[in-house]
């Protein structure tokens, strides 16, 4: 029988019978949207991670103020100018960038509205950031950087803003809106949506000298491991070591309140745990294609027993094994192809509004090509081996057997 042939029987026998048409497409499109949507999830929170913490590069020593923690018998460390003059001392350390993070309220043009002041002294830290409109402020020209997230009007450019810090006020000119994304740095976090003032206006006019965060740049790499250990080794043996977990995964130790840690190791530890995700993802993954495979089988083995007398009628009039093997397999293929592109379309459609993984990053499911079509052919494949037990049953049949068991 001609091939054209083959794919016609096979159209008209699984458009025929609608429920077993449906029950395939449904199985194989849930098999390969959940694969689909677990692994686009997955690339999305790696990208995050290495863009939000790697982009520091890997010679970058973060210290942080953890807050409050259970300190036994230790002390309290103040992370100030004191410490951060000793940090830029320390051999091999070439930058030392602190960080505030204040709250307070903001009146511009008498709208007024509660805002977070990020206090820097270098952008770097806010990655790959975009001056929308005007210029950057500087402790020079005394000025304030306005979110485009939350500010899209050049009019705002040159206009004065009232800062209302604590009781303490700043009257500050507009300088430029600038655009970046929100950085997740251990506990602390950058939004896009925080107001950036440069870290000497804020040390000048409210005497700040208490940071959040700090980043410590070091001439090479290599030293990473040198700086954490010269700064531990500083802060004292009498401090009470303690652990502390990101995600389950023990990445850093405290010394009394501050957190010491390279940005690789940071990141090294948060790709650990999403490793363990990862593992997770692709098991649910196999289950859900081993699931679809028997499903499948058990569906299309229900419906080959409808079938068995009208096939063995073919068979009589002289269709061979061969094709009622290719004409089932060319069925399963039909659910396969439905089924796939339904649950693929439907993840890309409707994942970026799912978050599988709980996580303190901002992720968007990043959708490969390469992976898309691998997991689409993986759910036309998981089709067709469900097909091969009814296969092989039904072809194992006379034609005499094949038309009895239909009457049966």
């Amino acid at each position: 029988m001609k091939v054209k042939d083959l794919f016609w029987i096979a159209f008209l026998s699984f458009f025929s019978n609608k429920v077993v048409s449906i029950l395939i497409i449904l199985v194989v499109a849930i098999a390969t949207g959940v694969s689909v949507t677990l692994v686009s999830q997955t690339q999305g929170l790696i990208n995050t991670v290495e863009q939000d913490v790697l982009y520091l590069g890997p010679n970058t020593v973060l210290v942080e103020n953890a807050g409050n923690v259970n300190i036994i018998n230790g002390h309290e460390i103040q992370l100030n100018s004191t410490l951060i003059n000793y940090f830029s001392k320390i051999p091999h350390v070439k930058e030392v960038y602190p960080v505030v993070c204040i709250t307070g309220s903001m009146d511009l043009s008498g709208y007024k509205r509660n805002i977070t002041i990020i206090g820097i002294s270098n952008y770097s830290i806010l990655g790959d950031y975009d001056i929308v409109y005007g210029k950057l402020a500087t402790s020079a020209n005394a000025g304030i950087m306005l979110p485009y997230t939350l500010f899209k009007s050049f009019d705002l450019v040159g206009k004065e803003a009232e800062l209302n810090i604590s009781g303490h006020i700043i009257k500050l000119r507009i300088t430029g809106i600038i655009n970046y994304s929100t950085i997740q740095l251990l506990d602390f976090t950058i939004s896009s949506k925080d107001v950036i003032i440069p870290l000497s206006i804020l040390q000048d006019s409210l005497g700040i000298s208490q940071y959040k965060l700090v980043v410590i740049k070091v001439d090479n790499p290599v030293y990473d491991n040198f700086v954490t250990s010269y700064i531990k080794t500083f802060l004292g043996p009498t401090v009470i070591v303690q652990g502390v977990g990101f995600q389950g995964i023990s990445v850093a130790i405290y010394y009394s309140n501050l957190l010491i840690i390279s940005a690789e190791q940071l990141a090294q530890a948060y790709l650990k745990s999403i490793n363990i995700n990862q593992g997770l993802s692709q098991f649910i993954s196999i289950i859900a294609d081993v699931i679809s495979v028997a499903s499948i089988t058990l569906v299309l083995t229900l419906s080959t027993f409808s079938q068995v007398k009208d096939i063995g009628i073919f068979r009589t009039l002289g269709m061979k094994r061969k094709d009622i093997a290719v004409e089932k397999l060319i069925e399963a293929l039909y659910g396969g192809l439905i089924g796939s592109l339904i649950g693929t379309s439907l993840s890309i459609l409707f994942g970026g509004y799912i978050h599988v993984f709980s996580s303190a990053f901002s992720y968007t499911p990043i959708f490969s090509s390469k992976e898309l079509v691998e997991l689409f052919s993986l759910g036309v494949i998981t089709a067709l081996l469900g097909s091969i037990y009814p296969i092989v049953w039904i072809i194992k049949l006379t034609p005499v057997e094949t038309i009895r068991r239909g009457e049966m």
